[in-house]
């Protein structure tokens, strides 16, 4: 048995399980029932200690579970147990049952303190009486030789994620030569293009399996739409479940970017990108890996995009997942490339409609789209070769426009251009980008029709990062609605009853686990006492908006937490949730979760490299 194995196999994903007994059992162990009853400071502070995975002590929770019951009664002392029994459940995937963790620890602080002390000892297998750091020993005698060490694989310090830099530079060197002649294009780390016509690709991003973590609700899968020319797709299907609406969910056409010639539909950024936008927005995403130049010069891109999309009118009635789409509210997306070929295979069918019948266009999403023309403009001249605000520049654009174009065309081709379209429209630029003056021509075109939304301070591709993923899906679902209602009264009632726990929550967070949850809950919740709170919460806001670059409104974060603290506290927490964390599991255990789904934190710790 491996070290602390009883701790991560309650890291689990997928539906929530019930308790190992219910709340009103406690006769089934005596010993634990009559502890919380006549000691509940004891039977808490044990708790407290395995939760945290020792770091609070059981002396320490005890006597701050003892002051605050004698100062306060039940109500406080209810408190300040229900926050652990919220961090118990994140921890081992438990039901929130019979009600809400305030609600159960309100009404029977005795019942539910037994509970969770009998789901450690009997379920978890941990001896709660010797704390968490003799369970650790006891567990590493059991299972490793003496030499070995008896530290839990879960409490390993955070492995460094790196990501690789790329300087996009073109560069026609005649000195390098190989096997294949001279190169004669290149731009560095993604693409080389040899005289002899062969191609080299660097694999700088990694390919991944369609598999998904369970609790993100999608399920993922590779389909085949033309064996020939060997393009395919990656579909993914928000699960049903007895909850969710039955009615049937929209479709995203997705394109990636790449210049054409570059990125692939299996490639990790996009895979985690379009399963949290599958499972956010409530739609299935059918992202299409088309045909690269320069082997496939455009318009082959556009073709794969037209086939695509009969080939989903082909097959609407041959497959499972079929049965939940509505094939009458299509979305044609992209980003920078993709985002051209979201365009023009738009255009394509528009002047094909009945080509496709049944099936309907309801709009694009064009994300930084890739257009071009020989002449400058002002954010080419401005941004130019500046990696460090963009990952494109002016000279690695005009070389996919070289690779990808027919012989002998330049930057004022048809392709190069966007082509009108009479369905709605999202088009979303960076302040950064090279592209910015292209994209913002697009939308002068047909203001009624076409909607803008520019992001400052940022680059091209910056929506593959978390914060970028998030603002991507906010305007998706604020243009075109989402398709299942998401109800947050539960989050709002919370925060205006509790509002001490969740703020220590985000602070938690926020502060990157240097600041416990429980000293700045008991700091906020005295404050609060003496009507001062806000002193203490309005900076964890600034701290908040600088991690995600959020503007600073409706007015200074001081005067925003003076006029309304509980909707400040509620929508930094939606922030976070919106972000990636979960604010209820605390700090460490967001770490570990984010390395098991191989996702990069939203909020750096400290030393780690992006």
């Amino acid at each position: 048995m491996n070290p602390s194995s009883n701790f991560t196999q309650g890291l689990t994903h997928g539906k929530p399980k019930g308790w190992s007994t219910d709340l009103c059992e406690c006769w089934r162990d005596i010993n634990s029932c009559c502890l919380t009853c006549w000691c509940p400071c004891v039977a808490f502070g044990r708790i407290a200690e395995i939760v945290d995975r020792g770091g609070s002590s059981c002396g320490v929770s005890g006597a701050m579970y003892m002051i605050i019951f004698m100062l306060t009664g039940y109500a406080g002392s209810s408190l300040y147990s229900c926050f652990y029994r919220t961090k118990l459940r994140g921890q081992y995937n438990l039901k929130e049952r019979p009600c809400c963790d305030c609600c159960v620890h309100f009404c029977c602080e005795p019942c539910a303190l037994c509970q969770e002390y009998r789901q450690l000892e009997h379920k978890r297998a941990f001896d709660l009486s010797i704390g968490w750091h003799g369970n650790m020993e006891r567990q590493a005698r059991m299972a490793m030789p003496a030499s070995a060490s008896a530290v839990p694989p879960s409490l390993q310090p955070p492995i460094k994620m790196e990501a690789t830099t790329i300087t996009h530079v073109t560069t026609n060197n005649p000195n390098n030569t190989s096997i294949h002649g001279p190169v004669v294009e290149e731009v560095e780390g993604l693409i080389r293009v040899y005289k002899d016509g062969h191609v080299e690709r660097s694999q700088f991003v990694p390919c991944v399996d369609p598999s998904l973590p369970l609790e993100l609700g999608v399920a993922c899968s590779d389909v085949h739409i033309d064996k020939l020319t060997n393009v395919w797709a990656r579909l993914y299907v928000p699960t049903v479940t007895n909850s969710t609406s039955v009615s049937k969910l929209p479709l995203i056409v997705y394109f990636h970017g790449g210049g054409f010639c570059a990125g692939s539909a299996s490639w990790s950024c996009y895979h985690q990108f379009l399963g949290r936008l599958s499972a956010k927005s409530r739609c299935l995403v059918m992202h299409v890996n088309y045909r690269l130049a320069p082997e496939n010069p455009l318009p082959a891109a556009y073709e794969d995009g037209v086939n695509a999309i009969l080939w989903l009118k082909k097959t609407r009635n041959d497959n499972l997942w079929s049965k939940q789409c509505d094939f009458g509210s299509i979305f044609l997306a992209g980003d920078s490339a993709g985002g051209n070929i979201a365009n023009h295979v738009a255009g394509r069918l528009a002047a094909a409609d009945a080509l496709i019948k049944p099936l309907k266009i309801e709009g694009t999403i064009l994300i930084q789209p890739f257009f071009g023309g020989e002449a400058r403009t002002e954010t080419e001249r401005r941004v130019e070769n500046n990696t460090e605000s963009s990952v494109l520049t002016l000279a690695s654009s005009d070389t996919w426009w070289r690779l990808t174009l027919p012989r002998e065309a330049n930057r004022e081709h048809p392709y190069c251009k966007p082509v009108k379209i009479t369905t709605r429209t999202l088009v979303c630029v960076a302040e950064m980008d090279v592209l910015m003056d292209r994209a913002m021509e697009m939308c002068d075109s047909d203001k009624k029709m076409i909607r803008c939304v520019v992001y400052k301070g940022v680059g091209h591709a910056f929506q593959e990062s978390c914060s970028g993923i998030n603002h991507t899906q906010e305007n998706f679902l604020r243009v075109y609605g989402p398709p299942v209602f998401v109800i947050v009264t539960k989050m709002v009632a919370f925060t205006a009853i509790v509002p001490c726990v969740s703020f220590a929550q985000n602070t938690e967070i926020v502060n990157r686990g240097t600041i416990p949850c429980i000293n700045a809950g008991l700091i906020h919740l005295a404050l609060g006492f003496v009507g001062c709170c806000w002193l203490y919460a309005f900076p964890s806001r600034s701290r908040l908006r600088e991690h995600f670059a959020l503007p600073e409104k409706p007015c200074s974060d001081y005067w925003v937490h003076i006029c309304c603290t509980p909707c400040a506290i509620c929508q930094e927490s939606r922030e976070l949730k919106n972000q990636g964390a979960d604010p209820s599991l605390g700090w460490v255990s967001n770490i570990e979760k984010w390395r098991r789904e191989k996702i990069t934190p939203p909020i750096v710790v400290p030393g780690m490299n992006r």
